[in-house]
């Protein structure tokens, strides 16, 4: 599959869903994902067991941006201070600038009963 040309700016809001609930949409949800991360990385991601949907939106989106690009997201602040959130520590220093990490005071969506973080790299 021909990959579209490399941007600029990634941005996004991935959707928030809990690790268990990906199994209950499509079988084998997980193994999949990961092959597309192979695919984007040339390598296998180590991502944890407990990672959400978002988590997969990360990896695969840092693999559009040229060298230099920005890249922007909203997303559960979960992979800060749980055991998943290591890989993507790891993964973002090795492979981006972390230009800023932004945890806001209120809810950014009231009606969401999630807390968030923005995250700003630059690869």
């Amino acid at each position: 599959m021909k990959l579209p040309p490399e941007l600029d700016v990634v941005v996004g809001n991935p959707p928030y869903t809990r690790q268990e609930e990906l199994e209950t949409y499509v079988q084998d949800y997980k193994e999949k994902l990961q092959k597309v991360l192979v695919n984007d990385w040339g390598k296998k991601i180590k991502l944890g067991l407990r990672v959400g949907l978002h988590g997969y939106f990360f990896f695969h989106g840092l693999r559009f941006l040229k060298n230099g690009g920005r890249f922007g997201y909203i997303t559960s602040n979960s992979w800060l201070d749980v055991d998943y959130g290591k890989y993507f520590q790891k993964f973002f220093l090795n492979n981006c600038k972390i230009v800023a990490i932004i945890e806001p005071k209120e809810r950014v969506f009231p009606d969401a009963d999630i807390n968030t973080v923005i995250t700003i790299l630059e690869r």
